[in-house]
């Protein structure tokens, strides 16, 4: 895989859950993966069916001689199970460490922060409540994430509800801000919304309005939709409390994504659901890398103009 794939696929991957070191993942249904695309998609699985294996190999050891033991081992099956489990999980851990930038190439780790959405009002959904907020930022200053994601939405260009959505996106990353992380604010703009144009201009105009709030030291990142009217949040990034804007496909294709991306200078992908386009489990790892650098290719290419 081409470098510059690993930092996009990254950064789309720990915008899910891969960025969350104290997670308890399900237990994956099945045979356990070994294979690169499933363990790829599916990798927060492993640590169930690798107890579980163990588990069962230690209590039989214990309750049977070690010749019995090995025995059972070859007729069950267990001897190659084992092998896969231990397979599984250090592709697994490579995964884990070049996410969570250990493998020294400085990957910043983002942890998602927000709960879901409110019900739709004033034509937004603003985010729900955060009690536990502290605690999991704390944890997640003990994990060396760099920041968080927060993410509300907005449908309509009712400007009473847009301006509520600026002010608690900037409410709850002043919150992260003060526990030494980056905020990055996420106000989506359903690509379906009335008046999307206008919509996105009334956001403009309220994000800009708290970052002329800020401090020096208190800077934020935005993912933002990407905007009908090409270039229209580079006030945004050049705003000197601004890290980085970055866009979400929101539902556009990958191709869709790439062509409204580049005609928008200094914004880069953040991208999901565009990225892993084309990608399923079930594919081979060739056939599975080869979509996964087409991907890469294309979106790099349009966060680079």
């Amino acid at each position: 895989m081409p470098p510059y794939c690993r930092g996009v696929f990254a950064l789309m991957m720990l915008l899910e859950t891969a960025a969350d070191p104290w997670h308890t993942p399900p237990t994956t249904p099945g045979p356990m993966p070994t294979d690169l695309p499933t363990i790829t998609l599916r990798f927060w699985g492993i640590r169930d069916q690798e107890r579980e294996v163990k588990e069962d190999l230690a209590i039989a050891e214990q309750n049977i001689s070690r010749e019995l033991y090995q025995t059972a081992v070859e007729d069950l099956g267990f001897q190659e199970l084992e092998q896969n489990v231990t397979n599984a999980s250090k592709t697994a851990a490579i995964n884990r460490e070049m996410l969570l930038g250990l493998d020294g190439n400085s990957t910043a780790a983002f942890k998602v922060a927000d709960k879901g959405l409110q019900e739709e009002k004033d034509g937004c959904q603003l985010m729900k409540d955060m009690p536990e907020l502290d605690k999991l930022l704390t944890k997640a200053v003990k994990a060396g994430i760099f920041g968080t994601k927060e993410r509300s939405v907005i449908k309509d260009a009712n400007e009473e509800g847009i301006k509520k959505v600026a002010e608690q996106q900037f409410e709850i990353g002043l919150k992260i801000v003060a526990k030494g992380l980056c905020p990055m604010l996420e106000p989506e703009v359903d690509i379906r919304a009335n008046n999307k144009e206008k919509c996105e201009e009334l956001l403009l105009k309220y994000l800009l309005e708290g970052l002329a709030k800020l401090t020096p030291d208190q800077k934020v990142m935005f993912k933002l939709t990407i905007p009908s009217k090409a270039n229209l949040y580079k006030p945004l990034m050049e705003h000197p409390n601004t890290v980085r804007v970055v866009a979400l496909s929101g539902g556009y294709n990958r191709e869709e994504s790439c062509k409204h991306l580049a005609a928008n200078n200094g914004m880069i992908a953040s991208f999901s659901r565009a990225f892993a386009e084309g990608l399923n489990a079930k594919q081979s790892d060739e056939e599975f890398s080869k979509i996964m650098d087409k991907s890469c290719q294309m979106i790099y290419t349009a966060s680079r103009t």
